[in-house]
């Protein structure tokens, strides 16, 4: 499989089309029996998806459908993409309460509706400005373990293509400072601003404006951002 995605890798570079990129993705993915997919930027509070979605490849009138029934915020794998780097099953591995997500069995049964089952999401943390993600899945499939980084690998490179096609060019985040790097990840170990503060001796409003420096310098919307693009950025390790 490590061939195989060295191989995807080689041939997506010299692509000239958008589209292009699409279908050889396709092409690998019914490989494994993975019917459907779609590159897009990970929204905001104020976004539906169809506003941040790249490029897709997903079954008629999906979009369209889950955009009036506004299923964005209830949406527990966009939540997730937020906050960690890790490749993640859709439904299965996203972290989500069902007496809290109301909608959660509207959302899986329209889902079902659609043919969409089952799902891999794996977050990108390279975009400018913002995270992206690329989700893929169809009926319920049986992805052996080890097919999953090949496929992680051929996911971020072709998303990565399609916005260079795109003309969106990929901008290095900003270095942190020490500071900022041991603030932010403690921010990443679930530490409050004031439990941070007594670490490091340091006060509260002074922890916050560190964090807000860390969310400019790497471009992100949210300080979970910020934690997602400098663990993929391999800036903090916590």
């Amino acid at each position: 499989m490590q061939r195989v995605a060295l191989e995807f890798i080689e041939k997506v570079e010299s692509l000239s089309t958008p589209d292009a990129v699409m279908d050889a993705m396709g092409t690998a993915l019914n490989q494994q029996g993975i019917g459907y997919f779609v590159f897009s930027y990970v929204p905001t509070a104020t976004e539906s998806f169809a506003d941040v979605m790249l490029d897709n490849r997903l079954p008629k009138g999906w979009m369209k459908s889950y955009t009036e029934q506004r299923f964005t915020a209830d949406d527990p794998g966009f939540r997730y993409s937020q906050v960690t780097t890790m490749p993640f099953r859709w439904l299965k591995e996203a972290p989500h309460d069902p007496e809290r997500d109301t909608r959660l069995a509207e959302l899986v049964q329209f889902n079902r509706d659609f043919g969409l089952v089952d799902g891999v999401v794996i977050p990108v943390s390279k975009p400018p400005l913002r995270l992206g993600q690329v989700w893929f899945g169809g009926d319920e499939f049986d992805l052996p373990d080890r097919a999953l980084p090949a496929l992680n690998m051929m996911a971020m490179h072709a998303f990565d293509r399609v916005l260079q096609l795109k003309g969106v060019h990929y901008v290095p985040p900003g270095v942190l400072a020490p500071r900022e790097r041991e603030v932010l990840t403690l921010t990443a170990l679930g530490k409050r601003a004031d439990e941070i503060a007594d670490a490091l001796n340091l006060k509260t409003p002074t922890v916050r404006v560190y964090l807000d420096r860390c969310r400019s310098k790497l471009g992100a919307a949210t300080i979970a951002q910020a934690v997602s693009i400098a663990r993929g950025q391999h800036m903090i390790r916590p």
